[in-house]
């Protein structure tokens, strides 16, 4: 019987605990980058949902010449209402007696914004699409680009609504 050592073949100790540390620092990377990504695709899709909402309550508006229909969004939470339509040359609103609807896909009326950010606002808009927006009761047709700001811990994104047109790009 022959005991000579041949030659052995394998990784030593040192070998294999760099490896696990090179493997260890590059899932460290991922997870905060994975982590990032989440951060960015909720603030997206909050901005794209908010889009939708003021762009629904605008058609609306527009369909329905007896009713203005906006949105008011308030301590991150969304929802949408109607009021009664004034006169067709209306520089103001006044939605101190509005009814709240709901968003279409809402089983509660109302869209809370998953992790972003939002300024409270008010925006309506009436029978020709034209916006109008303030705080309070009274809304004053939107002169200027209205600025909507969602933020988040990834940064944040605007809405810019267009005056005399609505539009939102």
């Amino acid at each position: 019987m022959d005991l000579r050592l041949g030659k052995q073949s394998g990784f030593t100790l040192l070998e294999v605990i760099c490896v696990l540390v090179i493997i260890g620092i590059l899932a460290a990377v991922a997870v905060v980058r994975i982590h990032d990504i989440i951060d960015d695709s909720n603030l997206e899709a909050d901005t794209e949902s908010l889009k939708n909402h003021i762009r629904y309550v605008q058609i609306w508006s527009i369909s329905h010449t007896d009713r203005n229909f906006g949105v008011q969004c308030e301590n991150n939470t969304c929802e949408a209402f109607y009021i009664t339509a004034s006169s067709d040359s209306a520089a103001s609103l006044d939605i101190g007696s509005k009814t709240r609807i709901t968003f279409p896909g809402s089983q509660t009326g109302s869209t809370v914004l998953s992790d972003s950010q939002v300024n409270n606002f008010n925006l309506a808009f009436d029978f020709a699409g034209r916006p109008f927006s303030g705080t309070g009761n009274n809304l004053n047709l939107v002169t200027t680009t209205l600025n909507i700001i969602l933020s988040g811990s990834s940064g944040s994104l605007t809405i810019s609504v267009t005056p005399d047109t609505g539009f939102i790009p």
